[in-house]
């Protein structure tokens, strides 16, 4: 068996040759994930060699990382927010600046008792969970998926952390109708934002996630307009509806939200001074 130091500089030519970007953080992220072992400890236990079980899935990954897979379907899982969750093919990666709209929206509800709140095209189920976690009073908490390989990881998430949010497979355009109106205090959602057109030309890592997640429609915004359509009227007066959008769409949703009653909209920056979240209340 291979050395951790040798076993590293092959895995990082390997890499290389592949084009793959941050070839260093990528890798101790996965001698980390597959081994156990830091970059600390590569330094002090390079001589050392590893099982041949946790050789083949350190393997495994590389090869799948080198084929164009993202890291975080390689590995199986990807943090956020503290979480470890499931994720892999079909179901939208967790990014950091999710996390903007999950604080924003825990700021704006933090007086709210036993608030009841829906998060629709949830995914992996990061914005859900991550809710309920921060939110340390009682909840009733709603996580909405229509795919079957999404909801699978949705799942897989709330086993995981033993969960009480109320999991729904459906279609957030017709399910609505399930709910009363002035129902939720909180309607939260990072739906498909990405220009129709654009897709071809993002990342090859961001292709392989499911176009059902990515894909908002010629203009980007079809799905603020729906949510709004559809979903203000289950909000109660008072009540906050929390958007994640893309870079330059603040405009275009805060008309469409005011466009269907709702006002003192708020945005908010992700660490890039992106306008990643945008927030509005019922105000009648």
């Amino acid at each position: 068996m291979q050395t951790y130091k040798k076993i590293y500089d092959q895995a990082k030519k390997s890499l290389e040759n592949a084009g793959i970007d941050s070839v260093n953080s990528e890798l101790l992220n996965i001698f980390w994930y597959g081994f156990g072992v830091s970059r600390t400890d590569l330094i002090l236990r390079g001589m050392d060699t590893p099982n041949a079980k946790q050789y083949k899935e350190f393997c495994r990954i590389i090869e799948k990382r080198c084929s164009g897979m993202p890291l975080q379907y390689a590995l199986g899982e990807c943090e956020f927010m503290g979480m470890d969750l499931k994720v892999g093919e079909g179901v939208l990666i967790p990014r950091e600046d999710t996390s903007v709209l999950v604080s924003a929206s825990l700021e704006a509800i933090k007086d709210v008792k036993n608030p009841k709140i829906v998060d629709l095209c949830s995914g992996s189920g990061c914005i859900a969970l991550a809710i309920e976690r921060g939110f340390h009073e009682t909840c009733d908490i709603y996580a909405v998926e229509i795919s079957e390989k999404a909801f699978k990881y949705l799942y897989e998430n709330h086993k995981r952390y033993d969960s009480k949010v109320n999991l729904v497979k459906d279609d957030i355009f017709s399910c609505y109708k399930n709910f009363e109106n002035d129902y939720f205090d909180l309607i939260i959602s990072n739906p498909p934002y990405i220009k129709s057109g654009d897709i071809p030309n993002l990342q090859k890592e961001v292709l392989c996630e499911p176009h059902l997640a990515l894909d908002g429609g010629n203009s980007g915004i079809d799905f603020y307009e729906k949510i709004c359509e559809f979903w203000i009227p289950k909000l109660r007066i008072g009540g906050v509806l929390s958007f994640e959008i893309g870079d330059g769409q603040y405009d275009d949703v805060k008309r469409i939200m005011e466009s269907f009653g709702l006002g003192d909209i708020e945005h908010f920056l992700d660490i890039n001074n992106i306008c990643r979240a945008v927030i509005g209340k019922k105000i009648g």
